[in-house]
């Protein structure tokens, strides 16, 4: 904590802007993460909000990059896919890659979600839209675990925006997935949360979680 605590004061001053950290009591998984970053952020006033993954099954300097070459101007939403292009997962496992595709393809049939990789959380969120879906508290209702980005996007595509999506090269990673060799359990979850959307046109909600975390 006291090595974290030097590199956000020397980025800080290097760098002359408003930097936070935030530190979980515990591991709230993907979905808690970005409820309390949700939460961090109803009261600021930004631009975009940047979403990001450490997986290392990507490369942060690439997604940047591919961001200079856009007019964000024009989108309130950009989702990054690894099915864009052919070769853009070709580097990911096969099963995993087949599994995304199937669901993708579900979604895209029997809810609002048009974009080709909905499970996919590197995105780029204007602030209008961002204050849209935080208004409407839909995203507490979500699911904390690995689901979370699927489940995202089809509440996101219950707005009217614009949006853009952009290829990004994918790879199995550096952390342990959610997602074995066969990955039954997670499947028949996801089959579950999307078969009750296309009935009652929305998820269970979850128990409330009154998150843990320090903001330095």
């Amino acid at each position: 904590l006291k090595n974290k605590h030097k590199i956000l004061k020397d980025n800080r001053l290097k760098y002359k802007l408003k930097i936070n950290l935030i530190i979980n009591k515990k591991n709230y998984g993907i979905g808690g993460s970005q409820k309390i970053i949700f939460n961090f952020l109803k009261d600021e006033k930004f631009d975009y909000l940047i979403n990001l993954q450490t997986s290392g099954r990507f490369s942060v300097k690439e997604v940047l990059n591919s961001l200079k070459k856009i007019n964000l101007i024009k989108f309130d939403y950009v989702v990054f896919s690894r099915f864009l292009k052919k070769n853009s997962s070709k580097n990911y496992n096969f099963i995993r890659r087949f599994g995304n595709i199937f669901f993708s393809f579900f979604t895209r049939l029997f809810t609002n979600c048009k974009i080709s990789d909905p499970g996919m959380a590197i995105n780029v969120i204007r602030f209008t839209l961002f204050k849209k879906i935080k208004a409407k508290n839909k995203i507490l209702n979500l699911t904390n675990d690995s689901h979370f980005p699927h489940l995202f996007n089809i509440i996101i595509f219950e707005n009217k925006f614009l949006f853009k999506e952009k290829s990004i090269d994918w790879g199995e990673g550096n952390i342990k997935s959610h997602l074995t060799a066969i990955p039954i359990n997670y499947v028949i979850n996801l089959l579950f949360y999307l078969l009750r959307y296309l009935i009652f046109g929305r998820f269970k909600p979850i128990k409330k979680n009154n998150f843990k975390y320090t903001i330095y």
